[in-house]
């Protein structure tokens, strides 16, 4: 389930979208082919001119790239060979059901571009864990830390990852993990393989 922005409510994400613009353009100039982007804010700007085609769920875009209303109808122009998920687990209440769609989403030989939060280490982790309930509900945003072990159980490989942290004015975010993930080799069965663990 992907939650509906309140009308008029700020979007939160923007300070930390505007922290890890530098790290964006480094990964999303590694786009290719047919990009599919799940961002809770599009970043069609930043991609490379020349991959051929771009499909944005659920946001505004300009020609020539393509809008759709929701991952089911992206799910049905699939697969993608670079799919992109910017801050995007913070509209959705099942981070394994949405790691799982990713999967689905991205051809075999494609890859995943991800900056989505992750565990912040010390005083600042702990304080963030102790009130993630309370700043849920009234940020209104869904603070997962597991996105990388959620894509080690769907069968997508992490294959490169860097640990950013945001200034504080992009509380509640304070750090994401910015990297790459790609599909494990499938069996004889069809089905995906996983590694050894998410690292």
């Amino acid at each position: 389930m992907v939650n509906v922005p309140v009308p008029g409510f700020p979007d939160l994400t923007r300070p930390a979208r505007h922290a890890m613009r530098p790290a964006l353009e480094r990964l999303l100039s590694t786009a290719y082919g047919n990009v599919l982007e799940l961002s809770s804010q599009p970043h069609a700007e930043l991609l490379p001119a020349d991959v051929e085609s771009v499909t944005v769920v659920g946001q505004r875009v300009r020609p020539p790239a393509v809008a759709v209303d929701s991952i089911s109808a992206a799910e049905r122009l699939g697969p993608f060979d670079t799919v992109v998920s910017v801050l995007r687990t913070t509209t959705v209440d099942d981070i394994d059901r949405y790691a799982a769609r990713l999967a689905r989403l991205v051809a075999d030989d494609g890859q995943v571009l991800f900056a989505e939060p992750t565990r912040t280490p010390g005083l600042v982790g702990q304080v963030q864990r102790l009130w993630r309930p309370a700043t849920e509900v009234s940020a209104r945003l869904r603070l997962h830390t597991g996105f990388r072990i959620a894509l080690w159980r769907a069968g997508l490989s992490v294959t490169d990852v860097t640990r950013h942290e945001l200034p504080r004015l992009a509380w509640p975010l304070t750090t994401v993990s910015i990297g790459v993930a790609t599909p494990t080799p499938t069996g004889p069965d069809g089905s995906r393989a996983r590694s050894m663990g998410p690292g």
